[in-house]
């Protein structure tokens, strides 16, 4: 398998602004990296980029310390895998997979055995003889997933590959493209517009907007320590609640408030707010860390109470998610599923304030993840 760099690498389409900014980031030989971010963030034109579909139009891309700016995409020994599948519908499933082993002149026997291998991890083997038309969603995917395998390339690519298929075939096709990546040691980047695929499947994840890099790290730290608060906001479903405010100092304790609310922050926030006092900030805390019971936690030193009524309510049968408004912000609660609870009750919610993100007004940058980089460097 292989490494990759991309050192400072620009597009642009004609005249106009830069469809990807500067991005800069080594991919790991084995690694399992995922772009994600929503549609015309400039995902898939990376991705384009690496395979030589794209030129690219600043800096330097490396595929094993080689520089491939110029290089054909045939000869980048990649691999694609698109969403369409891509497969050639008048030739068997068999002859799909060799089809690339021909072009290259392996011998007859290799290509036999190469291919019947490949169908054998894919657990495809007996749909060697039908043609595309016969075959389903996910046989389809296998099918276009062994075409590329086939082939042993250094670099897998996977532009949004399970976009076609339905939820339960997606869930299924995440968990044997994860285990495909163990089984192969492959180098894989992987394009999705989903959260969920890319916290679930990659190493790392790299989010986009705007052609823009916003963050790369592993999911847990993604997840747990947002950059930004465009991160903040777009992993985690439902995403996570922000409201505007204020912070204060009184009598030594520093507060986040609004018009109707005053929250005491938790000892492990103090320090990142001290140098905001008086300044306006972003609140941000997720659905799943405020309760409804207390008795939902381990421990309540960082519990803070607020009263509510609720707007409405969603049940999903295992949750619901309860919907409030607070200072004119939606506000929304992941809570056990819950018969007593109804619409227009008040109830008392407990805010978890260890749990909490703060980040700044106007650039939306987070407030401890600036302090945890200035702490690391």
């Amino acid at each position: 398998m292989a490494s990759l760099m991309f050192d400072h690498v620009k597009k642009r389409y004609g005249n106009s602004e830069l469809t990807v900014k500067d991005f800069h980031l080594e991919v790991k030989d084995k690694e399992f990296l995922v772009l994600v971010g929503p549609s015309g963030c400039g995902k898939s034109t990376t991705l384009r980029m690496i395979a030589g579909l794209e030129d690219i139009t600043e800096g330097s891309l490396y595929i094993d310390e080689t520089l491939v700016n110029d290089v054909n995409p045939k000869d980048r020994d990649i691999a694609m895998v698109f969403q369409n599948y891509a497969l050639y519908p008048h030739m068997t499933v068999y002859k799909n997979l060799a089809f690339g082993l021909k072009l290259a002149k392996e011998p007859k026997e290799k290509i036999d055995v190469m291919v019947k291998e490949t169908a054998k991890i894919l657990e495809i083997e007996h749909l060697l003889g039908r043609k595309p038309k016969a075959l389903s969603g996910g046989q389809r995917q296998r099918v276009a997933l062994g075409r590329a395998i086939v082939r042993n390339p250094k670099v897998f690519l996977m532009d949004e590959p399970l976009s076609n298929l339905d939820s339960k075939l997606r869930v299924q096709m995440r968990t044997e493209i994860t285990k495909l990546h163990k089984r192969l040691g492959a180098t894989i980047v992987y394009v999705t517009h989903d959260q969920t695929e890319a916290m679930t499947m990659g190493d790392r994840i790299v989010i986009m907007n705007e052609g823009v890099v916003q963050q790369v790290a592993s999911p847990d730290v993604i997840y747990n320590n947002p950059a930004n608060k465009y991160v903040a906001g777009f992993i985690g479903s439902p995403s996570m609640n922000f409201i505007n405010g204020r912070v204060i100092e009184k009598q030594g304790n520093i507060y986040f408030t609004t018009d109707n609310i005053k929250l005491p922050i938790s000892k492990d926030n103090t320090n990142d707010l001290k140098n905001y006092i008086n300044q306006e900030i972003t609140f941000g805390i997720r659905p799943e860390d405020i309760y409804t019971d207390i008795k939902q936690v381990d421990t309540n030193e960082s519990l803070v109470k607020y009263t509510a009524k609720i707007e409405s309510i969603e049940n999903t049968g295992s949750e619901m998610f309860l919907y409030f408004s607070v200072d004119g912000e939606p506000l929304t609660v992941r809570n056990k599923s819950n018969p007593n609870i109804k619409v227009e009750q008040k109830i008392t919610l407990y805010v978890d304030m260890n749990k909490a993100h703060f980040f700044e007004k106007e650039s939306g940058t987070s407030i401890k993840y600036d302090r945890l980089l200035t702490d690391n460097e």
